[in-house]
């Protein structure tokens, strides 16, 4: 196989482990919003590398195509830990509402210490 189409393919298994990375996302939990914009990342990364088949010895397109896998990288694992934070900051808050509702209770009630259900 030729260098430049060696280089092709290159790109493309790069592309490829992007969208794999991509899938270990759960679209349940990032929601569809998130998913839609990394099918958009990885759309223009496609793109990026759909241009370097016609042109496979064109440096600047190969570049580009690098710089497009590159950035997908790093926008995916951005909305990963993204995502993984607000679940994180999601369940804190559940448990401090918890707490406070535990307070309220025991001040309506007006005995401390007393739980729901005691």
């Amino acid at each position: 196989m030729p260098s430049h189409w060696l280089t092709v393919d290159r790109l493309m298994r790069e592309l490829g482990a992007v969208r794999s990375e991509s899938l270990a996302l759960d679209p349940t939990r990032v929601g569809n919003v998130v998913m839609e914009e990394v099918e958009a990342i990885i759309g223009a990364a496609a793109t990026a590398v759909d241009t370097t088949l016609d042109r496979p010895d064109d440096d600047d397109l190969v570049f580009h195509a690098c710089e497009a896998i590159v950035e997908a990288r790093a926008r995916i694992e951005a909305l990963r830990v993204t995502a993984s934070r607000s679940r994180d900051l999601v369940a804190r808050s559940v448990a401090i509402r918890r707490q406070s509702a535990q307070r309220l209770y025991t001040n309506v009630l007006g005995q401390p210490g007393r739980k729901p259900g005691a």
